[in-house]
């Protein structure tokens, strides 16, 4: 999945930057540890029963679901990818990136001058 968002990432001409870097680095690990609730479920069900009999659900549920739940936040923190992990439209993405560029600089300048 990461290795895909950073294909559409080149190909739209949309660079990374630290930011979104340790967040796909993040996003990595996350799928990675998706794969160990998997296949403890996979082995021993989705409940277990206790010697007494009572019955509740596996603990790796919710460590699946709260894995699950934290990876779409990780990536709309992505530029280009919004929190479903489906690229955004470039165009709007740029022109939102020239929009905050444009912003920065007024700022800017308006804090030299006002320092002057």
């Amino acid at each position: 999945m990461v290795n895909a968002i950073l294909a559409e990432m080149t190909e739209e001409g949309v660079a990374r930057d630290a930011k979104e870097s340790a967040l796909l680095a993040t996003a990595r690990q996350i799928v990675d540890r998706l794969h160990a609730p998997r296949r403890i479920l996979a082995r021993d069900g989705e409940t277990l029963t206790s010697p007494a009999g009572a019955v509740r659900v596996h603990p790796a549920v919710a460590e699946h679901r709260q894995q699950a739940a934290t990876l779409p936040k990780v990536l709309s923190g992505i530029v280009g990818v919004d929190s479903c992990g489906i690229g955004k439209n470039p165009a709007k993405v740029r022109a939102a990136q020239v929009r905050w560029s444009n912003r920065d600089r007024r700022r800017e300048a308006a804090a030299g001058s006002a320092g002057a």
